[in-house]
């Protein structure tokens, strides 16, 4: 880490990706450790560890795993959990009626189940079929404009791969 400043900034951001947590040896945890808190001495760095649940246990939120109390003393962990499907399928709905469209719970819990849980895409498939149901001179979506309009999305779970070849 460099104690000067970028050229065009007195600001850096730092995103750290794809590290295997699983192989991180006990010096390399030191060495982190240290250069975590030298940072801290430095207005304007932000790092960011961006983790993944197939190679970063972080245990649950009464039980966090040892690595991730261990990080915690240094950094400020924020989890970006995934909304359950009963949450998610409230939301389509209101996002639904701001686009002036009805549509039944059993549709929005299938829409969950047919596109995945990632809100973004979610949000851009309410868009394109709220369009494609006001384009054909309705207001209400049935499970057929659903599945001629919607991208299917096969979401993998972590363990699903996993699973996959055991059986």
């Amino acid at each position: 880490i460099s104690s000067m400043p970028s050229m065009s900034s007195d600001k850096r951001f730092i995103v750290v990706s794809e590290v295997d947590w699983r192989g991180v040896s006990e010096d390399d945890l030191c060495f982190l450790e240290d250069c975590l808190n030298e940072i801290k001495e430095y207005d304007g760095v932000i790092v960011i560890f961006d983790t993944r649940p197939d190679n970063f246990n972080a245990g649950t939120e009464k039980k966090p795993s040892d690595l991730f109390k261990r990080l915690s003393k240094s950094l400020t962990p924020v989890c970006f959990a995934k909304e359950s499907p009963a949450r998610l399928a409230v939301w389509i709905q209101k996002h639904f009626a701001a686009n002036k469209i009805n549509v039944s719970p059993d549709i929005c819990s299938l829409m969950v189940k047919y596109c995945g849980r990632d809100m973004t895409s979610l949000n851009n498939e309410i868009d394109k079929l709220s369009a494609y149901v006001h384009q054909n001179g309705k207001n209400t979506v049935t499970e057929q404009d659903l599945k001629e309009v919607c991208s299917f999305t096969n979401e993998i779970d972590t363990f699903d791969f996993s699973n996959a070849i055991i059986d």
